[in-house]
């Protein structure tokens, strides 16, 4: 939660500091969305990175 809504959305994040479900990210949207504007939360882009593990060759 890059602007530390949880608490005043009442959203509990999980030991990773994520959101479990959908229903709970779904609620956590429509609140933001219901923010006056003057108290909306500032955008936030988002780059995703891919990490994987790539199989060692074999010789």
């Amino acid at each position: 939660m890059c602007h530390g809504y949880e608490a005043d959305a009442g959203v509990h994040l999980n030991q990773r500091g994520l959101i479990d479900t959908h229903a709970q990210a779904s609620d956590l949207l429509a609140w933001i969305l219901g923010l006056p504007p003057e108290e909306a939360p500032e955008p936030v882009y988002w780059t995703v990175a891919a990490v994987a593990e790539l199989p060692h060759s074999r010789s």
